[in-house]
């Protein structure tokens, strides 16, 4: 017999997880576990997932994923428009052009 959790209840384990990090304990694993959940968004919503960084000195930020902008990122900059609103999704675009030629 299988267990079977709805969409919302995925949501609710991945919230689980980010908002305690002591569920995966082990820090490289977590980045793993960010990078993935990067890499996963990214196959579904454009752009690409370049690093994974882990300032351990900077708690506001933490474990950030960092996406480029690619040819399946919407024009309007899709779900990643209103995150990381310091860079506008032109300047987004814009600039992982001139990195990727």
């Amino acid at each position: 017999m299988s267990k079977v959790l709805k969409d919302t209840e995925l949501l609710e384990i991945v919230r689980t997880i980010i908002d305690g990090k002591d569920i995966i304990p082990e820090r490289q694993c977590y980045v793993n576990f960010v990078s993935d959940l990067g890499r996963l968004i990214a196959d579904y919503c454009g752009g690409e997932v370049v690093t994974v960084s882990d300032d351990l000195q900077e708690e506001e930020l933490g474990v950030c994923a960092h996406f480029i902008w690619n040819e399946s990122v919407p024009g309007d900059g899709g779900i990643y428009a209103r995150f990381d609103t310091d860079v506008s999704v032109e300047e987004w675009a814009l600039d992982s052009q001139d990195s990727n030629p």
